[in-house]
């Protein structure tokens, strides 16, 4: 399997969450992604899109996505998602028009926690070999065989100090390394901090396993 970072840092920086498993398959669909996409004709192979959660670093380019779908006249994608995304897709402009593919529950995921939204991370497997995706989460994903497995985990916490108040929105990587210790099997996302134990997901990176 193969996975690209389409983005992988915080929810203020210009290229939101995204990665693109096996060229087929978006996970996430951030702000920027599409007009990424669609400069490097990766568009055109997409068949399955992947939601963990309704956040707009996550969400701010779906819209546009299906819009260039019903453009395209594009055919045979299926769009996987859970019951909170698909009451805000009915209040979009573009639920308005035929859909240009097919609506589906959630699939490969599990659910997280993660500040009271209906949210998910996922699993996807072949050839024994696994890609894990925690997607935005507040805890660490527990109970994780790392043999033959990349685990691409949020780690948004890392190293963020307010002065009036502890941030708890997202797991830190310092969480994650009592649980796991250091493992070359997990690559730290959606984070623009510095990371002392795990390597951190950069934009255009491509993994295999």
């Amino acid at each position: 399997m193969k996975i690209e970072i389409l983005g992988a840092g915080g929810a203020t920086e210009q290229m939101s969450t995204a990665y693109l498993l096996n060229e087929d398959t978006l996970i996430d669909c951030g702000i920027g992604v599409v007009h990424k996409i669609i400069q490097t004709n990766q568009i055109e192979k997409i068949k399955n899109v992947y939601i963990s959660h309704i956040h707009m670093d996550h969400i701010g380019g779906f819209e546009l996505l299906v819009y260039y779908w019903d453009f395209m006249k594009s055919e045979n994608i299926n769009v996987y998602a859970g019951k909170e995304f698909w009451d805000l897709f009915e209040k979009m402009a573009c639920s308005k028009i035929e859909k240009p593919f097919t609506k589906n529950g959630i699939k490969n995921a599990f659910p997280v926690e993660h500040m009271h939204l209906e949210a998910y991370g996922f699993i996807f497997q072949e050839n024994q070999k696994t890609i894990i995706i925690s997607g935005d989460t507040d805890k660490v994903i527990e109970d994780i065989d790392l043999e033959n497995t990349l685990l691409f985990h949020d780690m948004g916490a890392t190293g963020i100090n307010f002065p009036n108040h502890v941030y708890k929105a997202h797991v830190t990587e310092e969480d994650i390394f009592k649980k796991y210790g250091k493992n070359s099997n997990i690559i730290g996302i959606h984070t623009n901090q510095k990371l002392n134990f795990y390597q951190k997901a950069k934009e255009g990176e491509i993994f295999e396993i």
